[in-house]
């Protein structure tokens, strides 16, 4: 479920176009705290602001420090590293089935059920969007839906959520789609008045149903 994106815009890659990160994720210093920071290979370190500094200070000033790009078959495991941090945010960790093989046979196998978008921040992994195609029969035209937004909390106040909101929107419209809908927590009041604020219609005349199925054998 998207959270609240950061509100300053930086200069992200465009969706679709695959970017190398400026330098690789640094190791992670004595102080980080397990939820906030995994293994390098994996999350590298985002919890330590003297980390997020000497790299700024060592990279390259031609290239920007936001990448964001489609996730790859080999980011399955970063990616449900990311997902499980963003439903301990929201305190839903009890929640989460998934794996990363489901990941990568749902993202990444010839029919892809959703698509990921990866942010790196100065090489370090910072984010992720993910939506999927819909339709709606009253317009006559195909949409999409913004399963997940998420920015690790360190790295927030810099623009990497509203550039990935943006890079999930330009996805979906290159798709086809016409509109991009998504569902925010009633208690996470600034998320909702941000959204506002780009331009988002709340819709609370409706209301968010569910029902269990069990999946048919292949």
């Amino acid at each position: 479920m998207p959270e609240i994106p950061d509100t300053r815009a930086p200069q992200p890659r465009p969706a679709g176009a695959a970017a190398a990160t400026n330098t690789a994720p640094a190791p992670c210093p004595a102080a980080c705290q397990p939820d906030a920071c995994a293994a390098s290979v994996v999350a590298g370190c985002n919890c330590n602001p003297a980390t997020i500094a000497r790299l700024s200070a060592s990279s390259d000033p031609r290239r920007p420090p936001l990448q964001i790009r489609p996730a790859a078959p080999a980011d399955a495991a970063l990616l449900h590293r990311l997902v499980s941090e963003l439903a301990a945010y929201e305190s839903l960790s009890h929640e989460v089935e998934s794996t990363p093989a489901h990941f990568a046979g749902h993202f990444f196998g010839p029919k892809p059920w959703a698509y990921a978008l990866l942010a790196h921040y100065y090489g370090i992994p910072a984010g992720f969007a993910v939506w999927y195609p819909t339709y709606s029969t009253f317009a006559g035209r195909p949409g999409a839906f913004l399963e997940d937004l998420y920015v690790r909390p360190a790295l927030r106040r810099r623009g990497i959520g509203l550039a990935l909101l943006t890079a999930a929107a330009t996805a979906a419209s290159e798709r086809g789609c016409a509109r991009l809908e998504w569902r925010a927590l009633k208690w996470n009041t600034p998320a909702l008045e941000f959204y506002k604020s780009i331009g988002a219609t709340p819709l609370s005349e409706w209301t968010t149903l569910r029902r269990e199925l069990v999946p048919a054998a292949p």
